[in-house]
Protein backbone atom coordinates (compact mmCIF):
# COMPACT_ATOMS: atom_id res chain seq x y z
CA UNK A 1 0.00 0.00 0.00
CA UNK A 2 2.62 2.51 -1.06
CA UNK A 3 1.25 6.03 -0.74
CA UNK A 4 2.87 9.08 -2.20
CA UNK A 5 0.27 11.82 -1.85
CA UNK A 6 3.00 14.35 -1.12
CA UNK A 7 4.09 14.46 -4.76
CA UNK A 8 0.60 15.64 -5.76
CA UNK A 9 1.14 19.37 -6.40
CA UNK A 10 -2.03 20.57 -4.66
CA UNK A 11 -1.54 18.38 -1.59
CA UNK A 12 2.15 19.26 -1.35
CA UNK A 13 1.47 23.01 -1.55
CA UNK A 14 -1.24 22.75 1.11
CA UNK A 15 1.00 20.70 3.40
CA UNK A 16 4.01 23.00 3.06
CA UNK A 17 1.87 26.08 3.75
CA UNK A 18 0.37 24.42 6.81
CA UNK A 19 3.82 23.55 8.15
CA UNK A 20 5.09 27.10 7.48
CA UNK A 21 2.24 28.41 9.63
CA UNK A 22 3.57 26.22 12.50
CA UNK A 23 0.12 26.04 14.05
CA UNK A 24 -0.90 22.56 12.89
CA UNK A 25 -1.21 19.62 15.25
CA UNK A 26 2.20 18.38 14.14
CA UNK A 27 3.98 21.40 15.63
CA UNK A 28 1.67 21.95 18.59
CA UNK A 29 1.22 18.36 19.84
CA UNK A 30 3.01 15.62 17.95
CA UNK A 31 6.53 17.01 17.60
CA UNK A 32 6.96 18.14 21.22
CA UNK A 33 5.70 14.76 22.51
CA UNK A 34 7.80 12.80 20.01
CA UNK A 35 11.00 14.68 20.76
CA UNK A 36 10.63 13.93 24.48
CA UNK A 37 10.89 10.22 23.58
CA UNK A 38 14.02 10.51 21.44
CA UNK A 39 17.03 9.02 23.25
CA UNK A 40 20.54 10.45 23.37
CA UNK A 41 21.76 10.35 19.77
CA UNK A 42 25.37 11.33 20.38
CA UNK A 43 27.63 9.28 18.11
CA UNK A 44 24.75 7.12 16.86
CA UNK A 45 23.76 6.05 13.36
CA UNK A 46 20.13 7.08 12.81
CA UNK A 47 17.49 5.98 10.30
CA UNK A 48 14.49 8.30 10.00
CA UNK A 49 11.63 6.42 8.33
CA UNK A 50 9.29 8.69 6.41
CA UNK A 51 11.51 11.69 7.04
CA UNK A 52 9.38 14.04 4.94
CA UNK A 53 11.29 17.22 4.28
CA UNK A 54 14.00 16.33 6.76
CA UNK A 55 13.48 18.78 9.59
CA UNK A 56 13.89 15.98 12.13
CA UNK A 57 17.01 14.73 10.32
CA UNK A 58 18.63 18.12 10.90
CA UNK A 59 17.50 18.04 14.54
CA UNK A 60 19.08 14.59 14.98
CA UNK A 61 22.33 15.82 13.44
CA UNK A 62 22.26 18.79 15.83
CA UNK A 63 21.72 16.34 18.70
CA UNK A 64 25.09 14.76 17.91
CA UNK A 65 24.17 11.89 15.59
CA UNK A 66 27.17 10.45 13.75
CA UNK A 67 25.09 9.73 10.64
CA UNK A 68 21.46 10.35 9.73
CA UNK A 69 19.71 8.59 6.86
CA UNK A 70 16.36 10.13 5.97
CA UNK A 71 14.14 7.82 3.96
CA UNK A 72 10.97 8.97 2.19
CA UNK A 73 8.96 8.04 -0.89
CA UNK A 74 8.27 11.65 -1.90
CA UNK A 75 10.60 13.32 -4.37
CA UNK A 76 9.12 16.73 -3.53
CA UNK A 77 9.58 16.34 0.22
CA UNK A 78 13.18 15.19 -0.16
CA UNK A 79 13.94 18.11 -2.49
CA UNK A 80 12.91 20.47 0.33
CA UNK A 81 15.02 18.47 2.77
CA UNK A 82 18.09 18.66 0.57
CA UNK A 83 17.60 22.41 0.14
CA UNK A 84 16.68 23.45 3.69
CA UNK A 85 17.75 20.67 6.04
CA UNK A 86 20.97 19.25 4.63
CA UNK A 87 24.09 18.60 6.64
CA UNK A 88 27.46 16.93 6.51
CA UNK A 89 26.12 13.86 8.30
CA UNK A 90 22.71 13.67 6.58
CA UNK A 91 21.87 11.57 3.54
CA UNK A 92 18.41 11.34 1.96
CA UNK A 93 17.16 8.26 0.13
CA UNK A 94 13.99 8.16 -1.95
CA UNK A 95 12.21 4.84 -1.53
CA UNK A 96 9.18 3.38 0.20
CA UNK A 97 9.36 1.67 3.56
CA UNK A 98 8.22 -1.53 1.88
CA UNK A 99 11.14 -1.42 -0.58
CA UNK A 100 13.96 -0.29 1.72
CA UNK A 101 16.91 -2.61 2.18
CA UNK A 102 19.72 -2.22 4.68
CA UNK A 103 22.17 -4.69 6.13
CA UNK A 104 21.52 -5.91 9.67
CA UNK A 105 22.83 -3.63 12.41
CA UNK A 106 23.21 -0.66 10.03
CA UNK A 107 21.67 1.71 12.59
CA UNK A 108 21.79 2.30 16.32
CA UNK A 109 18.42 4.05 16.46
CA UNK A 110 15.46 3.94 14.06
CA UNK A 111 12.90 6.72 14.41
CA UNK A 112 9.65 7.44 12.65
CA UNK A 113 7.18 10.23 13.14
CA UNK A 114 3.69 9.95 11.63
CA UNK A 115 4.60 7.34 9.04
CA UNK A 116 3.37 3.87 9.93
CA UNK A 117 -0.26 4.60 9.08
CA UNK A 118 0.85 4.68 5.42
CA UNK A 119 2.11 1.08 5.55
CA UNK A 120 -0.28 -1.83 5.18
CA UNK A 121 1.95 -4.45 6.86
Amino acid sequence: MKQNIYDNDDFFDYYINMRKNRSGLNEVLEQPAFMKLVPDLTGKRILDLGCGFGENCKTYENMGALEVIGLDISEKMLAVGKEKFSGDRIKYIQTSLEDMEFEDNSFDVILSSLTFHYVKD
